[in-house]
């Protein structure tokens, strides 16, 4: 199955909002087209992923499992939108 994916070169100014870091795992709207969410879910050990972003940095993604050596204090939890 192919599953695209794209990443930004440029961000446009007139979003009104700090772009500096954008990120988009979105659900596909096309069943012929599924996304990388649409692909990897039910598949992974936990549905859930993490991000660890750096300012100036190297971050990490990581699908299906939480990097403990990676955070200090709580996680937070946020409820996915649902797929339409």
């Amino acid at each position: 199955m192919k599953v695209g994916l794209a990443m930004s070169t440029s961000i446009p100014t007139n979003l009104g909002v700090d772009a500096s870091c954008v990120v988009g795992l979105p659900w596909s709207s096309d069943p012929t087209q599924p996304s990388f969410l649409d692909v990897v879910k039910g598949k992974l050990s936990n549905d859930l992923f993490t991000v660890d972003l750096r300012d100036k940095g190297i971050g990490m993604f990581n699908f299906g499992w939480i990097d403990d050596l990676a955070h200090t204090g709580s996680i937070a939890y946020a409820a996915n939108k649902p797929n339409k």
